[in-house]
């Protein structure tokens, strides 16, 4: 046959009976033996062994690929569907391998489609392709409890293998990720001693993603690992924390602006105003878009919005830390519930010049936060696409006035709507914030701060340590 005379098979059904046009193939005439790829396998010593092949993956690829091993026992065929699963490691069998007798893995190009010879791994069984060792510091020998701490998720693994290396040996513990480990999960209790090489070692399981987040090692009569309660004040600052019998375990005093003035206590919390976190190495507070010195209370770095945030670009809420605070570094957040119908999905979000925020809703309405004054709870005030006012929400957020008895409007509230509500920010989540700078003159319409410059796009993963 030549190239491009459109050669081909033409199979008729002018027989009786049926007639199956299932595939064809071409091969080579003289050429009757097949392609293979060949890697011999590098171990130094006889013992068992995962042996783990990797391919790109591609519509066009065979889903039959065929791998032969050989190894002590003699020979496996496995066959690969290569179509999927695709730049990561996939497991043709386990295998007593024995260097004398020359083992190897060979991939044969007799297949449905194309075969893809990337690479071959030979991994100890035993020892996954993913790992992680964590060693105790020990002094002297004796009995370790020994815990371990993960993030849950619907896709963790559900058969996450960790191996304890103690006095007795090797111990396998199979834990489910998909279950929360409610603070530390104990794996057991167990003989270690220093110099000994005891490890706990977390192994990547085939199905689902693995998290090693933490092991814990704690000697024999010391109290194991509990849950402990935070108690804040009425900023969510962290004061004071208690175990399960009520004993304080962590006790802070602060000054006015957050600056430590001392804490004792076993237990340890980094957090500090809402949405601080203290960074031991700067001896800043991380306040995430900026860095918060409470010594001085000031910020680090200047308001991003220079001097449409105020004055002072690196004042902190106002210099009224006992009545504001700021989770973001960005602005002031003492918010009330979302407007009705709040999606983050479809509502804008943006701040005025003044630093307040808008929320923008799909009809155009704009919602501009109003903090708590002398008249009123905190609140949204509601202004039409024409910069019309249409209310607030919630809508009976006014004060009563001194030594009043009883409410002298219908949009009076009798008590603070707000009352053990927490804090709302309208940003939080994973979504994009949208960061309006505004114009030096107000939008038409009366609306200032919604024209002019264009919207700075801020990606915001919100992770408040």
């Amino acid at each position: 046959m030549q190239p491009g005379q459109n050669h081909r098979v033409v199979l008729a059904n002018q027989v009786g009976g049926t007639v199956v046009a299932d595939a064809i193939k071409l091969t080579a005439a003289g050429s009757s033996t097949p392609r293979t790829a060949t890697w011999s396998l590098p171990v130094t010593t006889t013992g068992t062994y995962n042996v783990y092949v990797r391919w790109t993956a591609d519509a066009t690829n065979a889903t039959n690929a065929t791998y032969t091993v050989h190894y002590a026992g003699g020979t496996t065929v496995v066959p690969m569907n290569q179509t999927t699963n695709g730049g990561q490691w996939n497991l043709l069998g386990t295998f007593t391998l024995n260097p004398a007798l020359n083992p190897l893995v060979e991939l044969s190009d007799q297949a449905n489609g194309r075969v893809v010879a990337d690479a071959v791994m030979v991994v100890p069984s035993g020892v996954s392709t993913d790992h992680v060792t964590y060693t105790p510091t020990l002094t002297t020998s004796g009995t370790v409890d020994i815990y371990a701490k993960w993030t849950e998720s619907a896709t963790r693994a559900q058969a996450v293998t960790y191996t304890v290396q103690h006095a007795g040996g090797s111990t396998d513990i199979l834990v489910n990720q998909q279950q929360p480990s409610a603070g530390w999960f104990r794996l057991g209790a167990f003989s270690m001693a220093p110099g000994q090489n005891h490890h706990v070692e977390v192994s990547g399981a085939l199905e689902g993603v693995t998290v090693a987040d933490a092991v814990r090692f704690v000697s024999a009569g010391v109290s194991a690992p509990g849950i402990t309660y935070v108690h804040t004040d009425h900023l969510g600052s962290p004061q004071k924390m208690t175990d399960a019998t009520k004993a304080i375990v962590w006790d802070a005093v602060y000054t006015p602006f957050g600056q430590v003035h001392s804490i004792t206590g076993t237990a340890t919390n980094n957090q500090r105003f809402p949405g601080q976190y203290a960074d031991q190495e700067t001896g800043y507070n991380y306040n995430y878009f900026r860095d918060y010195d409470p010594t001085t209370g000031r910020y680090v770095q200047s308001d991003p919005i220079g001097l449409w945030g105020g004055l002072n670009s690196y004042g902190y809420v106002l210099q009224n830390p006992f009545k504001w605070i700021d989770p973001f570094g960005l602005a002031i957040g003492d918010y009330p519930p979302p407007p009705p119908g709040y999606n983050p999905g479809t509502w804008q979000t943006g701040q005025w010049d003044d630093g307040n925020w808008v929320l923008t809703d799909p009809a155009g309405n704009s919602w501009t936060i109003h903090p708590e004054d002398a008249g009123h709870w905190r609140h949204w005030d509601k202004q039409d696409p024409n910069g019309k006012k249409e209310g607030r929400e919630p809508s009976n957020s006014k004060k009563r006035k001194p030594n009043q008895k009883k409410k002298t409007q219908k949009d009076q509230c009798e008590t603070d709507p707000s009352e053990d509500a927490p804090p709302w920010e309208p940003s939080m989540g994973f979504q994009e914030f949208r960061f309006n700078i505004p114009p030096l003159s107000p939008a038409p319409g009366g609306i200032p701060g919604l024209a002019g410059f264009p919207p700075i796009r801020v990606p915001w993963p919100i992770f408040i340590p």
